[in-house]
């Protein structure tokens, strides 16, 4: 069985999180929306694809932050 509330919380925890790295704008809707399918219980499979969505564009943040810290 699937732990939704952990899928929701910890997908709240990284949308609120975005902002601060200045990502909202890409990756903000698509958090929202495993938040959405979390809280409904929704297959996992429809938060699987968002997730596979998000997934680069979090890579590549935590890639220029470690560019940035390097320096």
């Amino acid at each position: 069985k699937q732990d939704y509330k952990q899928i929701y919380k910890t997908v709240h925890a990284l949308r609120n999180t975005v902002g601060l790295f200045g990502l909202s704008s890409s990756i903000g809707n698509p958090l929202l929306e495993m938040e959405k399918l979390a809280l409904a219980n929704e297959k996992v499979e429809n938060i699987q694809q968002l997730h596979n969505k998000v997934l680069p564009l979090f890579e590549e943040a935590v890639r220029e932050l470690e560019l940035f810290k390097d320096n």
